[in-house]
């Protein structure tokens, strides 16, 4: 009984009831005490996968940027060969220019095909991610909603035995 005592003085969800304690039985306080640890518990490990979710998110945008730097590095590139391209085309007269001219282009098609290669899968990889995220997401607003669900339950029964042993 010494033990219930000093943890229903800790109670952190349900503080507002300590002066009325004394009048419910031995059950009931320990009732409140398992509730109360029940709520902390899940409060822990919903905050856990909340950081470890916003972990996974900025290890997502660090990898996004990474690839919007590729993206862009890979355009300059592009643009540079395309310039290469035109002023190449009148300087030279006809012969090796034209083969030059030739592997140049071949080069900046070979970018460009490998530019799109590398956005198909960075759209293909963000929307794959949105989508997890999303899962998760519902996942956890799943969860919270049946544990809403059973902290309702549980300040029911907690009610109607406090009404029952005030009357």
């Amino acid at each position: 009984m010494q033990k219930s005592r000093f943890a229903v003085a800790q109670l952190k969800n349900f503080g507002f009831l300590v002066p009325h304690l004394p009048e419910f039985e031995g059950e009931l306080q320990d009732l409140l005490v398992e509730i109360d640890k029940l709520i902390e518990r899940k409060k822990v490990e919903w905050e856990a996968e909340l950081q470890n979710l916003e972990k996974k998110l900025q290890q997502k945008i660090r990898e996004n940027q990474e690839l919007q730097s590729l993206i862009s590095a890979k355009e300059i590139e592009l643009k540079e060969a395309a310039s290469k391209i035109n002023s190449k085309k009148h300087t030279f007269p006809e012969g090796s220019a034209e083969a030059e001219l030739n592997a140049i282009k071949t080069k900046v098609d070979r970018m460009r095909r490998s530019y799109e290669l590398l956005q198909k899968k960075y759209r293909r990889q963000l929307g794959t991610e949105k989508e997890q995220s999303s899962v998760a997401l519902r996942h956890l607003e799943e969860n919270n909603a049946l544990l809403k669900k059973e902290i309702e339950e549980l300040r029911y029964v907690f009610y109607s035995t406090f009404a029952t042993l005030i009357s």
